[in-house]
């Protein structure tokens, strides 16, 4: 049961539109060496299909992206909540890299294999990611030298 002094943060993740955009930019300039490669045609042709698969794939992946939800409360609880709203409690490990535009969050889910968030800023928008962030460093997750 929460008590009066007991605050809530609530992370909404969304769909980030920086992130459609890479994945297009890197896929362009991967065909573009394709085409100036001193391969062979059916080569460079077999090479396009593959980079137009991953693209597909990767703009798929993020099509059918399910917001996932962070809370943290108390001091130092985390819980993270996919598509169900239902939230599991977690450990978010050292290893999570953080910067002014990309975090790559590391955690932990009752003792299972390690999981991975990639959250990039304008997934959370401005204030809500540079809250999230402090956050994060104020728990200890800075490595020094960062």
């Amino acid at each position: 049961m929460l008590k009066k002094f007991e605050k809530i943060e609530i992370y909404n993740i969304n769909q980030s539109a920086v992130l459609i955009k890479w994945y297009v930019v890197i896929h362009i300039v991967a065909v573009l060496a394709v085409f100036l490669s001193a391969l062979i045609l059916r080569y460079q042709i077999l090479l396009l299909i593959i980079i137009l698969i991953s693209l597909w794939d990767a703009l798929n992946r993020q099509r059918n992206f399910n917001k996932v939800v962070i809370r943290h409360r108390f001091e130092t609880t985390w819980d993270i909540s996919y598509l169900d709203g239902i939230f599991t409690a977690i450990e978010i490990l050292p290893s999570t890299v953080i910067t002014p535009y990309v975090l790559i969050l590391h955690f932990n889910v009752m003792n299972q294999k390690n999981q991975t968030i990639l959250i990039l800023k304008d997934a959370l928008g401005h204030e809500k990611y540079r809250e999230l962030l402090v956050l994060l460093k104020i728990s200890g997750l800075q490595k020094d030298g960062l």
